[in-house]
Order: C-alpha cells, then sequence, then structure tokens
C-alpha cells in the first residue's frame, strides 16, 4: 500500500494520485508516454486524434466551436476541442504498449499517463438523454464538477461541466 502524504489515506500499489485528496502519490514516475502506430488496415479501429479547432472563451465557459458534432470535449490544459461523433459510446482513456484493448479516445497526447489516466477510464453514452459519463472502475477516479462518481453507474452530464481523469480536466461541449 502507499500512503499519501497529504492525508494519510492508503493506496494500492501502482495509483499515481490519491483518490481521497487528489495528492500526487510517491513515487509517481516521471516518464512520457509513446504513441502506438498502427497499420493501415486498422484504420477504422484507430482512437480519435485531437485536432485544435476552437475559439478560446475568456469567461470560463466552453468554447465555441466550428465544429459540426453536437458533442464535444474540451480539454482544457491543451486549449483542444475534440468532437465526439459516429458512435453512440466512447471510453476515454490512454493508450500503452502491448494493450489489446484501445480506448476510442485516446487521452496520452495530453500527459494521461502523467496525470493519472487510466487505460480504460470512462465512457461517455452520447445518444441518451441525457448525455451520460460512467467510470470504467479507474484507479485515480473520474469527477464531475469536483465530485467523485462510483464505477459503473451511468451518470447525467450537461453543457460546460468538468470531467476530471486522475488530474487531467476535460469540459462537455453539448449543443444537442
Amino acid at each position: 500500500m502507499i500512503v499519501c502524504p497529504s492525508c494519510k489515506h492508503e493506496e494500492f500499489e501502482g495509483a499515481l494520485f490519491c483518490n481521497e485528496c487528489g495528492a500526487q502519490l510517491p513515487g509517481t514516475p516521471q516518464t512520457g508516454t509513446k504513441n502506438i502506430q498502427r497499420m493501415a488496415a486498422t484504420e477504422t479501429l484507430q482512437p480519435l486524434r485531437p485536432k485544435p479547432t476552437e475559439t478560446r472563451s475568456s469567461s470560463g465557459a466552453p468554447p465555441t466551436t466550428s465544429i459540426d458534432a453536437p458533442i464535444a470535449i474540451y480539454v482544457m490544459d491543451a486549449g483542444q476541442i475534440i468532437p465526439l461523433a459516429g458512435r453512440d459510446e466512447f471510453t476515454l482513456g490512454r493508450s500503452s504498449e502491448q494493450q489489446t484493448v484501445l480506448p476510442d479516445l485516446d487521452l496520452s497526447p495530453f500527459q494521461a499517463y502523467e496525470k493519472g489516466v487510466s487505460r480504460l477510464h470512462a465512457s461517455i453514452r452520447v445518444n441518451s438523454n441525457p448525455v451520460t459519463v460512467t467510470d470504467l472502475g479507474s484507479v485515480n477516479a473520474t469527477r464531475l464538477n469536483g465530485q467523485r462518481i462510483p464505477p459503473s453507474k451511468p451518470i447525467p452530464v450537461q453543457h460546460g461541466d468538468i470531467l476530471t481523469l486522475g488530474k487531467l480536466k476535460l469540459q462537455m461541449i453539448i449543443r444537442k
């Protein structure tokens, strides 16, 4: 077990952040992530790759976007918008070498490993009313507007809500 230096909560080996207070745990590796190259034959199975297409907002509201998708995710630290279209549900996480099951949305380009994002961290169901997020049993938790959500339970999200996967902050853009 790892003991949090801030709140003394015990975490399992391998956790990067404390589930109680969010502090980074001792011994967290500071190595970078690697992108996995894929063959052209698997093109339709590749995780989505983010592309910058936003206009930043100074008010704290989600940015305006020229994306046609009714639902998107704004990666707050990177200032990038990722549209969610073409599927009913998207898994969010990070890819790593020798991983057989890949997330639909690979957050590795946003320092997902360093920020405590699990390989399959959460899912977003976009064709439900309301849109929902589900934690997939992640090590470092999923938070909705600062409140930890329970694993395996779909939780409704609204336009402007902040999802935190480990320490990676994402803002929901919903124009339904």
